[in-house]
């Protein structure tokens, strides 16, 4: 096997990274840590979500909120957009 002294000291830390639940920092190497990979990004995705749904909820000054126009618009918006004038830009 002609491996450097570097590369497998590497691969060495890597390995006991994983095994002690640690994400690598490399790319992904088995189906498993991609699987897990995106999963978190997905779970990520899910708790902005449900962060942003949370902050909707609260309406202190009469008007629809920016988060609820800027989900429904399929992107993000500048705030100042979404109250210009009355205008529903989104709906």
């Amino acid at each position: 096997m002609d491996v450097g002294l570097s590369t497998m000291t590497r691969w060495v830390k890597q390995l006991r990274d994983e095994r002690q639940g640690k994400t690598p920092k490399a790319s992904p190497i088995t189906p498993e840590q991609i699987e897990i990979r995106e999963l978190r990004k997905k779970l990520q995705r899910i708790e902005m979500e449900n962060e942003i749904l949370k902050k909707a909820t609260v309406d202190s000054i009469g008007q629809r909120n920016s988060y609820v126009k800027t989900w429904g618009c399929g992107g993000f918006l500048n705030e100042t957009n979404i109250y210009s004038r009355g205008k529903s830009l989104c709906f």
